[in-house]
């Protein structure tokens, strides 16, 4: 993952509500799935390897986000197992399909997922995070951001 991508998701955590959060992790996992693909194209067996055992770490974070107090959280648990072994076969296969598979399932989830963050309307679940403002100063074809209060704490709500 770039370092472009890596710092948008940072920023996109820093100020998610819960809900949003499982959805930035969906996204991840999708954009894992896509490198994982690209490596594959390229034949780079090790950025295929890491691409890949990033995508199954994120379905490991869905996995222990589950409540297993809630019927649902058992189905939810059984897609993204059935999703980290298909992108397992497509590293032991190197099979695109596999990949294929696994994104088609998460990205259904995520799609519903993002209905259910449209009802959300709790706070942010990290508390005093770093206020960033884009646009303020401008370089030969680069935008900077600059962050307010850089040595303010930051936390996470409870």
């Amino acid at each position: 993952m770039t370092d472009e991508k890596k710092q948008a998701y940072t920023r996109r955590i820093s100020s998610a509500t819960r809900t949003q959060l499982i959805t930035i992790v969906y996204d991840m996992m999708l954009d894992y799935t896509d490198e994982a693909k690209e490596a594959l194209r390229e034949k780079d067996d090790a950025k295929l390897r890491s691409a890949l055992q990033h995508a199954r770490a994120c379905l490991d974070d869905l996995i222990r986000s589950l409540d297993m107090q809630y019927e649902l959280s058992f189905g939810l648990r059984e897609l993204y197992l059935f999703a980290k072994k298909q992108l397992i076969l497509a590293e032991a296969r190197h099979d695109g399909i596999c990949m294929e598979n696994a994104k088609r399932v998460v990205g259904r989830m995520r799609e519903a997922w993002i209905q259910i963050e449209d009802t959300d309307d709790s706070f942010a679940a990290f508390d005093n995070a770093q206020t960033v403002y884009a646009g303020l100063t401008y370089g030969r074809g680069t935008l900077n951001e600059s962050v307010a209060d850089p040595q303010a704490n930051r936390g996470l709500c409870v």
